[in-house]
C-alpha cells in the first residue's frame, strides 16, 4: 500500500486506467496472458463479479437516453399547442 506524507492511505484517482488494463487482459488473445488467466481461479471470479459491474456501470447513459436518437414511435403522435392571439 502506498503512503504518502500527508498520511493518506489510499490514493484514488487511477480506477479508470485500472478498469481499462484489467479489460485488456481479460480479452487478451496473447497465449502466456491466456494460460496465466485459465491457471487463476481468482482472476476469473474478479472478471466475472466485479470487473463485470464496473464495465455495466462505465456503459451507463448519464441522464438517460441521447434524445438525437428518438425513435419514429416516439415522436410520431406529438400535438403541439400553441397560444392563439385574439385581436381586440
Amino acid at each position: 500500500m502506498f503512503f504518502s506524507p500527508h498520511e493518506r492511505k489510499i490514493v484514488k484517482g487511477y480506477n479508470g486506467q485500472i478498469t481499462n488494463f484489467a479489460n485488456k487482459l481479460a480479452n487478451s488473445k496473447d497465449p502466456i496472458v491466456i494460460k496465466y488467466i485459465e491457471e487463476h481461479e481468482n482472476w476469473k471470479d474478479f472478471v466475472e463479479t466485479t470487473l463485470d459491474e464496473i464495465n455495466k456501470k462505465n456503459e451507463t447513459r448519464l441522464g438517460g437516453r441521447d434524445p438525437r436518437q428518438a425513435e419514429e414511435d416516439d415522436m410520431g403522435d406529438v400535438q403541439l399547442q400553441l397560444p392563439v392571439k385574439r385581436n381586440q
